[in-house]
């Protein structure tokens, strides 16, 4: 049975929303196949936040319900693996490569904010 996480992620607030979407998808991501290697999830999707054409510098999140201080992420991310026992695996080699991993965070994102959790099933109409 599929087994999903997403990661929530913020940008450092002196990357422009561009930046730190070329800094997730040009240099963390393959830095993350590199480090898990065969344990890295079947799929990867990545929802990053839209933002409000009326903001002239682009980081006011398009929000339906309230104001930008509603969502502080710029992005969620969604792996979806086999199984949880793949998971696992992701997790323990994600865990010997950790210190790699974070360094590179660090450079794009606000750790402190960093966000992961574990989903059920997915239900779907």
């Amino acid at each position: 049975m599929p087994f999903t996480i997403a990661a929530f992620i913020t940008r450092k607030p002196e990357l422009s929303p561009t930046d730190f979407q070329a800094a997730y998808e040009d240099k963390h991501l393959p830095l993350l196949k590199d480090v898990v290697g065969n344990a890295y999830p079947q799929t990867v999707t990545r929802n990053y936040v839209k933002r409000a054409k009326a903001d002239p510098a682009g980081l006011k999140p398009l929000s339906f319900t309230g104001s930008e201080e509603t969502f502080g992420y710029d992005l969620v991310s969604f792996l979806q693996f086999e199984d949880e026992p793949k998971a696992q695996e992701f997790q323990k080699k994600y865990a010997e490569g950790q210190e790699r991993i974070a360094g590179d965070v660090a450079t794009f994102a606000q750790l402190d904010k960093f966000r992961v959790i574990a989903f059920n099933d997915a239900l779907t109409n």
